[in-house]
């Protein structure tokens, strides 16, 4: 067995440590596109910042007359406006596609390539030049003047000068200029596979341009904050700690398990009583039956802390059984007593499709006869949906034809609604405590509510169960309603067996108030009413 658990743990460990090293490169791959991202920005303002920069340098020479010079002091006042503006590193008067002067000599076989022109720079073009004598492209702006053209080709983006990084040759960028045709200016290479890539973008009415930098395994790395070692040992500990935690939730769910069922078995899971009373009398008419666990050391565990876990383990059906057990034993001392009670007992829909529940009820009330079909009702939550309402309703024929009858718990609050009255033989309604706690409230929807459920439920001679009553106030408004079976605090909270015992014999053997009216209940048969065929329970 020891064996077993080691290896189970060992393979939650492997799984977690490999998921955990996955997520951890991926995070830290996130991050390095982030920081690209955000480093491709930075780029793409230092190229509108040349770009600009160069447009208010060329708005500013004056125009070439026609006849002009190339001599030295021209060719010394454009070195001298490139030596002074960063953002050149050549300028030139064109005509056509020919060099009239220059600030330095540089041979160009064809110097215009092709343009865009600037939407709100009159006489301006973004333009690409031809390569020049080490084969590079350029980029460069324009000023047209008539005969005569300022062209600046700007200087290249030195991106280690903006970035953080040491590699060589192990990047590029492209600028993409958005018209019609998109014009493309690539700087740079870099060798090996592309491995990261990020575009900053531009749309500001004069250009439109998407800034694109890209690089190699080698780039990616600047970017990465974590090296193998690190991932690894970060991984080891997510692992640990995760495996640890799984492990401990597994195990604490197993041993929950277990003990649930070890509780069965030592019939732990007993009943509580909660009266239901007619107002009117004061006397006790029925009960609703509350699910406790008596452990081992004698202490109550409240159901909202097993319940939960009972219904999605399937351990609801068992548990309800050993709480019937004690049910049923605690009825037979109360058979003395001149009026019959009713037991309203919580189900799930697992309930009515369980062949042991459905033996145990017919063999209370049919075989040993120790209570009327009508002392039992089955309540029936609409908190959580029941998908099959016609194959819920052909199981519930089943119980109807004993004599049990259903209610509908927490009505208004859930899934069902009216649906469930329709289509399931829905005899009595619960109104659920949320709309009995608005009651004395001003201007509360829950109150318009609880009188939309009563004018329903009269309209539909349904009887009417008030739950989670507290006050005074709540009583005499109910009352005024026409809803005198009351459930809650007002009255009794939920009592032991030995407590309602002695609280149904006090209140219904007292001479002082009215004799409650003997409750008739018919037997209710659906099924000729109704085409479709009950499943036989076996």
């Amino acid at each position: 067995m020891g064996f077993r658990i080691n290896r189970k743990v060992a393979l939650l460990f492997l799984f977690m440590f490999t998921s955990s090293f996955w997520l951890v490169g991926k995070a830290d791959n996130y991050l390095a596109h982030f920081l690209l991202n955000r480093d491709a920005t930075i780029l793409m303002d230092k190229l509108l910042l040349n770009i600009n920069t160069t447009i208010d340098t060329l708005s500013s020479l004056e125009p070439v007359e026609a006849g002009f010079e190339c001599d030295t002091d021209r060719i010394a006042e454009l070195r001298q406006i490139v030596y002074d503006t960063n953002s050149l590193r050549w300028l030139g008067i064109t005509e056509d596609i020919f060099i009239r002067c220059q600030s330095m000599h540089v041979e160009r076989p064809g110097f215009f390539m092709i343009h865009h022109l600037l939407k709100d720079r009159p006489n301006f073009s973004l333009t690409i030049s031809n390569p020049d004598l080490k084969g590079r492209e350029e980029l460069s702006i324009r000023r047209y003047l008539g005969q005569f053209t300022y062209s600046a080709s700007l200087t290249e983006l030195n991106v280690k000068s903006y970035l953080p990084i040491n590699c060589e040759n192990c990047y590029s960028y492209q600028i993409n200029i958005i018209t019609e045709p998109v014009i493309k200016y690539e700087s740079g290479e870099f060798t090996g596979k592309e491995m990261i890539a990020e575009t900053a973008m531009l749309a500001n009415g004069t250009l439109n341009l998407e800034f694109i930098i890209k690089g190699n395994q080698e780039f990616l790395n600047e970017y990465l904050n974590l090296d193998m070692t690190a991932q690894l040992l970060i991984s080891l500990f997510l692992a640990s700690i995760f495996s640890v935690m799984l492990h401990n939730y597994s195990t604490g769910h197993a041993s929950f398990r277990t003990n649930i069922l070890r509780a069965i078995k030592r019939k732990q899971f007993i009943p509580y009583y909660q009266p239901i009373v007619n107002s009117e009398t004061n006397k006790i008419i029925g009960c609703e039956i509350l699910m406790r666990w008596n452990n081992d050391e004698g202490n109550l565990i409240p159901p909202y802390k097993f319940i939960p876990y009972a219904e999605e383990s399937n351990l609801i059906l068992p548990m309800t059984d050993c709480m019937l057990e004690h049910v049923f034993s605690d009825i037979k001392k109360i058979e003395h007593l001149k009026d019959k009670i009713f037991f309203s007992i919580n189900i799930v829909p697992d309930h009515l499709f369980s062949a042991k529940f459905y033996k145990q009820m017919k063999s209370h009330i049919i075989d040993k006869k120790a209570l009327f079909g009508n002392q039992i009702a089955m309540e029936i939550t609409e908190r959580k949906p029941i998908k099959e309402l016609d194959l819920t309703r052909s199981q519930l024929e089943f119980f109807y034809d004993l004599g049990i009858s259903s209610k509908l718990d927490d009505a208004g609050t859930g899934y069902g609604g009216f649906s469930y009255i329709e289509k399931l033989g829905i005899s009595s309604l619960k109104i659920d405590k949320m709309f009995i706690d608005s009651i004395g409230a001003k201007d509360s929807f829950n109150v318009n509510t609880i009188d939309a459920i009563i004018a329903y439920a009269k309209a539909s001679k349904l009887e009417i169960i008030a739950e989670g009553v507290e006050s005074l106030e709540q009583v005499e408004y109910l009352q005024a309603k026409g809803v005198n079976i009351i459930q809650g605090y007002y009255f009794y909270k939920p009592l032991s067996s030995e407590e309602f015992i002695a609280a149904l014999q006090s209140a219904n053997t007292t001479t002082k108030k009215p004799v409650a009216k003997k409750r008739v209940t018919k037997k209710r048969i659906f099924s000729k009413r109704f085409k479709i065929k009950p499943i036989k329970i076996k």
